[in-house]
């Protein structure tokens, strides 16, 4: 999906290498989601259902908004 590459690639050359190590970790395990998971938290809002990576999907959603 070409939001979902976007964001990511929008958080990879503008954030990844000035976030703290944990979120560095939590986008590594983050982009291994399905496609149609990513879209529903990066794009519709949906709460991740993982404590984990909550922080990261808020991260995304605050700094790469399109």
């Amino acid at each position: 999906m070409k939001e979902l590459d976007l964001i990511l690639e929008h958080y990879l050359k503008h954030c990844y290498l000035q976030a703290p190590s944990e979120e560095q970790a939590a986008f590594s395990r983050l982009v291994a989601a399905q496609d149609g998971e990513l879209f529903e938290w990066l794009i519709l809002g949906t709460p991740c259902p993982d404590p984990k990576l909550r922080g990261i999907v808020s991260a995304l959603r605050a700094r790469c908004q399109l």
